[in-house]
């Protein structure tokens, strides 16, 4: 073992080819899962360079894989945007359900770009990683999907 990171929480997914977050010439990972985790790791030594805003990710719910975007802040660092949703408290039977989110963060701090999440159109959970489609004419969408388990959804 080369080192080993403890996180507050399982980490469901792993981005480790998409970042490099302290700018050392060295992919990082993006590490999320249960209870709102998101934390940005060191692939060179393990240390945790960033972790999400609690004030933005709520711990309550699970975090989705990361996406890449392009660099809005102009900081070197691609952005990413992410699905945070699925209320771990809740059972299946439960239908009244808080709306799940996508929120956009700097690549180099974990830090929310803009001014506020996006709640989904439909006001309904999430449970699905978004996923950046480009066009053959460079256009970019971000599509996403709602719903859960007991309780139906879109795709958008």
């Amino acid at each position: 073992m080369l080192w080993n990171v403890k996180t507050t929480t399982t980490a469901l997914f792993l981005n480790c080819f998409d970042f490099d977050v302290n700018l050392d010439g060295k992919l990082d990972c993006i590490a999320s899962g249960r209870f709102g985790l998101l934390v940005a790791i060191s692939l060179n030594n393990g240390s945790v360079i960033w972790a999400a805003d609690r004030e933005i990710i709520n711990t309550q719910w699970n975090v989705y894989h990361v996406a890449k975007i392009q660099d809005i802040d102009d900081d070197g660092v691609p952005e990413m945007v992410v699905a945070n949703g699925g209320d771990t408290t809740l059972r299946p039977q439960d239908h009244s359900r808080t709306s799940g989110r996508l929120v956009m963060l700097s690549g180099k701090t974990g830090k929310m770009v803009g001014h506020r999440y996006l709640n989904l159109p439909d006001n309904k959970e999430t449970y699905m990683s978004p996923i950046v489609y480009r066009t053959t004419d460079g256009s970019r969408y971000i599509l996403f999907g709602s719903g859960g388990e007991t309780i139906s959804g879109k795709n958008l």
